[in-house]
């Protein structure tokens, strides 16, 4: 699939008036970035099974009239209802098909990431649980994010891939404004309590909470640089102490062996390294 044919399914997207093209645009839109990520980071044969898995997700959000599947799925009341007919008060709730948490993009080499991302030095300020709804014809909430609210140090390159902002970071920026020097960062997770039950979404302790420490993230920004994704998982995040950089993922990776060899785990030197990017 070609970037030129992904930015008209985006246009497409744009131009629709129908309710439930309105509802299909969050989970498409997701869709649509992993595709492109895929298409720059992978040097593999595992390119065509994220495709695959991406595809199936696009599928699944059809801008014609919604299905009974659809109509019927299963929202955060549910859970909450189904916990308390079995006697509990907490439940779990699974992430869906377009909510990996990025461990399964595969990258061949640190440079692909470097020109690619919104290198961000900050420190979460503020905290949010957002429920939202992204089944079509409903107002139900049925997938829980956590936004978190960065006060932004430093920043270097640029997202290659940034579309306009989808209708959960318009709400997560209603409900967490921000000041100069700040930035938004949305990941899929975060417990919340619904007609009494607490309601659990939690992924790989890898990719679980930021804490309020300064980081390195390596974000998928919106156009207007506000709202940013952590696409390759806890890969995308390193702790900052002074010029130390400590990556969250402990295992053998390309970007995390890459930026260890290549930089040193040296802020200074990987942030170089991105700006000298820009300048080419």
């Amino acid at each position: 699939m070609r970037i030129s044919t992904l930015g008209g399914v985006r246009s497409a997207l744009a131009k629709a008036a129908t309710p439930e093209a309105a509802n299909c645009r969050l989970v498409i839109n997701r869709a649509v970035t992993a595709i492109v990520i895929s298409e720059v980071y992978i040097r593999s044969p595992g390119w065509l099974f994220v495709t695959v898995i991406t595809v199936f997700a696009l599928a699944s959000c059809s801008l014609s009239e919604p299905s009974a599947t659809r109509r019927s799925g299963t929202t955060l009341r549910d859970y909450a209802t189904r916990a308390r007919q079995n006697g509990s008060l907490e439940a779990l709730v699974p992430y869906a098909a377009d909510e990996e948490e990025g461990e399964m993009v595969w990258v061949s080499r640190v440079e692909d990431v470097l020109s690619t991302c919104d290198w961000i030095v900050g420190e979460p300020i503020e905290e949010k649980t957002l429920t939202f709804a992204t089944t079509a014809n409903s107002i139900e909430p049925d997938r829980i994010f956590t936004i978190y609210r960065l006060r932004v140090t430093r920043r270097a390159g640029k997202s290659k891939h940034s579309r306009a902002l989808n209708s959960l970071e318009e709400e997560a920026l209603r409900q967490l404004p921000l000041n100069n020097n700040e930035v938004l960062v949305i990941k899929s997770g975060g417990n919340v309590i619904v007609d009494g039950v607490l309601l659990k979404k939690q992924g790989s302790r890898c990719f679980s909470e930021l804490l309020p420490h300064p980081y390195l993230l390596a974000l998928q920004m919106d156009r207007s640089a506000r709202v940013g994704w952590l696409e390759l998982g806890c890969r995308s995040i390193y702790s900052v102490s002074g010029d130390r950089l400590t990556p969250r993922y402990e295992k053998s990776d390309p970007l995390v062996d890459g930026i260890r060899i290549q930089f040193g785990n040296s802020l200074q030197a990987l942030l170089s390294a991105v700006e000298s990017l820009q300048t080419k």
